[in-house]
């Protein structure tokens, strides 16, 4: 059974200190850990993405947006599949804060935020 207590010897979750990117037609944003946001042409975001990991939602459209091959990131579709198996998402950072119940935004820097 789930026990829902915890201590100071519990361990916590400490999300990745990881960018967040969302990549639009034209050029992508970043949202660091420390909450600077930085606007880059794909070229430079593809280089940046591959050496910085980032959080992002659904790596192979990102990396197809951004003309690259697959790199290593965290993924927030495989986790929001993984947790609600069942409830169906649109593959966009909208579709996240909408599945989430969050107000979608139609901007990128609003969607990084809302990540």
């Amino acid at each position: 059974m789930f026990d829902d207590r915890s201590d100071e010897n519990t361990p916590r979750f400490n999300p990745p200190n990881a960018p967040v990117m969302v990549v639009g037609l034209r050029h992508a944003v970043f949202l660091s850990p420390d909450g600077e946001i930085e606007e880059l042409p794909h070229g430079a975001a593809a280089k940046r993405a591959r050496s910085t990991r980032p959080i992002l939602v659904h790596t192979p459209a990102c990396a197809r947006r951004l003309k690259t091959d697959p790199f290593p990131a965290h993924d927030l579709l495989e986790l929001f599949a993984f947790v609600r198996p069942a409830q169906f998402c649109v593959p966009t950072p909208r579709g996240i804060a909408l599945a989430t119940g969050q107000k979608p935004c139609d901007d990128l820097i609003g969607q990084a935020e809302a990540l």
